[in-house]
């Protein structure tokens, strides 16, 4: 599974999304946020709030990665405010009567 996680997120995916009640999403290429946080993190953070100006975070989400059976799965989140302030989240699901099921999430690291 972790093996699966790897190889599917070595390298970035972008996908369209509907936003979901008020909730509003921008899609940003992994292109376009080096180009934001090229001088640095304090000048990158500083950049990213004059271009996003509303932004709550910055989302990173990763794609989950299968085991052998696909009957398991695991996925991460990035939720950046700043450049000392983030969480990492994982996420443990699996496959149950046909839908996924979160069997355990938890914060991986806070700052």
């Amino acid at each position: 599974m972790i093996a699966d996680y790897k190889i599917r997120n070595a390298k970035s995916h972008v996908r369209s999304m509907t936003s979901a009640g008020s909730v509003k999403v921008k899609f940003v290429d992994e292109q376009e946020l080096k180009r934001v946080f090229a001088d640095g993190a304090l000048q990158g953070w500083q950049r990213f709030w004059q271009e996003f100006p509303g932004a709550a975070a910055l989302v990173e989400l990763t794609l989950p990665g299968y085991s052998h059976y696909r009957s398991r799965a695991i996925a991460c989140s990035f939720v950046s405010r700043g450049s000392l302030a983030g969480v990492v989240y994982v996420v443990l699901l699996h496959w149950d009567a046909g839908a996924w099921v979160v069997e355990w999430s938890d914060i991986l690291v806070e700052t």
